[in-house]
């Protein structure tokens, strides 16, 4: 399943979630695309398994084990590998640790894209260290590469049982009315061991997220053994499996289980990281059409913030179409030459980044890849370089303000001492210098006038 592709904050509590019915490995990866065979008229089954499988998920409390993950990304040619431990504890509490999985790292493969039958040359490689925590109220998103952390709150009528109402219900086996009314749902394949269920979103919220799952269920346990998921542009699939899992176990989990750092899995330590400001709360997806006619005055509730989806990787157009689909803006700016001719006009980058929050009408900025052939012929996008505005000379908070609200990330240097009182602290110089050519999320360094030397020894 994408944990990328998708893309409301909702969908970040769910991810935590999933593992709460996941179990060994996906099987038959390379089948061909399945989407062709959704006919959930043709299956009277359909409505037994639904209801079994809801039955059996209600009966789960906690679930611990281990886990992989594989990113299969088409456009970039990699298979990113992750692997860690999880755990569900119900109604909504859920935690999963994600490490680089460096095995075969460097090994070409051959690998069938599921959405359009076509077999690419993958390069393994370890993906990047993160973890997932929701205790029911809040979901975080830890970032272990660059120490960051980014907090959602829940609002009070999207937890407990409720947050099945997020964009992956289905992997809780939700009562089969609700799962037949958000989903096309059709049976692939059964036998007396396994189901393999197709599933395609109605709503265009959960569209935006991905193109269509396919869940496998072992019948012995009515849990799915594995989830696949294909992201909405067809380009990338994710996948989980779970090697070992162990259900409603004897012994408490914190008790039993030592391969946690924290005493508690749900309160971690996060000293030393950056916690980013939060969303105002996790988005739900709409489930009906917003009422016709008068609306009652008065000050009406705003709508959350939403998670923004990944687009790095698609066609400009079509991640143009994406994020206007979800509420944001897009503008385009130059990038790397391409190293690939087919990744001419791709995303390379975007500001903000994939799975932050943001409120629709955001600006989202996509940074292409650019090719230094000459383009002849055919529609490309009229795109232009933004520029470092002028800060020197204004007061840190001033020059910070300006910068930020350009989309530029701001550090700061000491620089030379100053010469008069007022000009302590503000800006003395900056790096890149104005004007110069600079992508948007990218740092610039102003360096700043320091007390005398004098005045710094009596202030001591």
């Amino acid at each position: 399943m994408s944990r990328k592709s998708s893309v409301s904050a909702c969908r970040m509590a769910v991810l935590i979630s999933v593992v709460c019915i996941l179990n060994t490995s996906l099987r038959a990866q390379n089948a061909p695309n399945p989407a062709g065979v959704l006919n959930p008229a043709a299956q009277p089954q359909l409505d037994l398994i639904l209801k079994e499988w809801h039955e059996s998920s209600v009966q789960i409390r906690e679930l611990n084990g281990e886990h992989r993950r594989y990113v299969y990304d088409y456009v970039f040619g990699e298979a990113k590998q992750a692997m860690g431990r999880f755990y569900y504890r119900a109604p909504d509490s859920g935690r999963i640790d994600l490490t680089p999985n460096i095995q075969n790292q460097g090994k070409q493969i051959a690998k069938l894209n599921p959405a359009n039958n076509k077999r690419v040359q993958l390069t393994v490689k370890p993906d990047q260290p993160e973890r997932w925590i929701c205790d029911g109220k809040q979901v975080l998103q830890i970032d272990e590469s660059t120490k960051t952390v980014q907090h959602f709150p829940i609002p009070p009528d999207a937890r407990g049982t409720n947050i099945m109402d997020g964009p992956l219900p289905f992997l809780f086996g939700m009562p089969p009315e609700k799962a037949k009314a958000r989903y096309e749902l059709a049976i692939i394949a059964q036998d007396k061991n396994w189901i393999d269920l197709l599933v395609k979103p109605r709503l265009k919220h959960d569209a935006a997220n991905y193109r269509w799952a396919r869940v496998k269920i072992e019948r012995a346990t009515m849990l799915p053994a594995a989830v696949q998921m294909i992201d909405p542009a067809g380009t990338k699939e994710t996948v989980y499996t779970f090697p070992k899992i162990e259900k409603n176990p004897k012994t408490g989990f914190i008790e039993g289980i030592k391969w946690w750092k924290e005493k508690d899995p749900f309160k971690p330590n996060l000293k030393g990281y950056n916690v980013q400001a939060a969303a105002t709360e996790i988005a739900q997806p709409r489930q009906s059409p917003a009422p016709i006619g008068p609306q009652p005055l008065g000050p009406q509730r705003q709508p959350a913030e939403k998670i923004v989806p990944s687009v790095v990787g698609l066609g400009y157009l079509e991640a143009q179409k994406l994020l206007k689909r979800v509420g944001y803006e897009v503008k385009l700016q130059k990038g790397d030459p391409a190293v690939r001719r087919e990744l001419v006009f791709r995303v390379q980058n975007q500001v903000p980044r994939e799975k932050t929050a943001a409120k629709a009408g955001t600006v989202v900025w996509l940074t292409l890849y650019t090719s230094a052939i000459q383009q002849t012929g055919g529609t490309v996008p009229a795109v232009s370089r933004p520029t470092v505005p002028k800060v020197t000379g204004l007061p840190f908070r001033d020059a910070e303000k300006i910068l930020r609200d350009a989309g530029y990330g701001v550090k700061f240097r000491r620089g030379v001492a100053a010469r008069q009182t007022q000009e302590i602290f503000s800006t003395y110089d900056q790096v890149p210098a104005a004007g110069a050519e600079l992508n948007k999320g990218q740092d610039v360094i102003l360096i700043l006038f320091t007390k005398p030397a004098a005045a710094q020894t009596k202030s001591k």
